[in-house]
């Protein structure tokens, strides 16, 4: 599900085309997070962070998810940290890409605008 979900986010961002460089991918994932360092070219371009137990339970209420199971979410979040979008993982990069598209086409965050 973890390679999966990264592979659909660059091919968002490529999707995106000219506003592809304000979209940036962070990947987070919970300790122990191992192969690091063996991990896919579908995650290249992404940032990663590994978040331990503590740290995971002061993140997970921001992301407003009543499952305790967020494995496979995608949440979009504006520069000012305010969570705008959540995606199942059963939902689709099509679904993902039309919210997206809307989305940087109504506001101008990010470069050159």
């Amino acid at each position: 599900a973890c390679i999966e979900g990264a592979y659909q986010m660059r091919q968002l961002r490529k999707a995106l085309a000219d506003n592809a460089p304000r979209v940036q991918r962070l990947l987070v994932l919970r300790a122990p997070a191992r192969g690091l360092d063996q991990l896919p070219d579908a995650f290249e371009g992404t940032d990663i962070l590994v978040l331990n137990d503590a740290q995971w339970a002061q993140v997970q209420p921001l992301l407003f998810v009543e499952s305790s199971n967020t494995e496979g979410h995608r949440y979009v979040i504006d520069p000012l940290q305010n969570l705008m979008m959540h995606y199942e993982p059963e939902q689709t990069l099509e679904e993902w890409l039309k919210d997206m598209t809307h989305l940087l086409k109504v506001n101008r965050w990010g470069p050159g605008h």
